[in-house]
């Protein structure tokens, strides 16, 4: 399943109960851009539901999957974001 970073992540909120509106706000976005990212990332599994999709992509370890490599891709970021603010001081 070819998902976008930005799809993962909205997938991944919404595996742990955010709603379009406090994904929305989390991220700084509309929730119209919120609610197109989910029907394109549901469009894209080829699932007919999001209960489908959770069901699916959970049992398959592929949520775990995708929160892992999230966590690695945060940390990264946030490690450069701390040696840039160490190297400015």
């Amino acid at each position: 399943m070819d998902l976008t970073q930005k799809q993962i992540q909205i997938v991944l909120f919404i595996a742990a109960g955010y709603t379009s509106d406090q994904i929305a706000e989390l991220l700084s976005l509309s929730p119209l851009t919120i609610e197109n990212h989910r029907k394109v990332a549901l469009k894209t599994s080829g699932y007919c539901n999001w209960s489908q999709f959770m069901a699916v992509t959970g049992m398959s370890g592929q949520l775990k999957k995708w929160k892992d490599g999230y966590e690695r891709l945060h940390e990264a970021i946030s490690g450069r974001e701390k040696n840039k603010s160490d190297e400015e001081e």
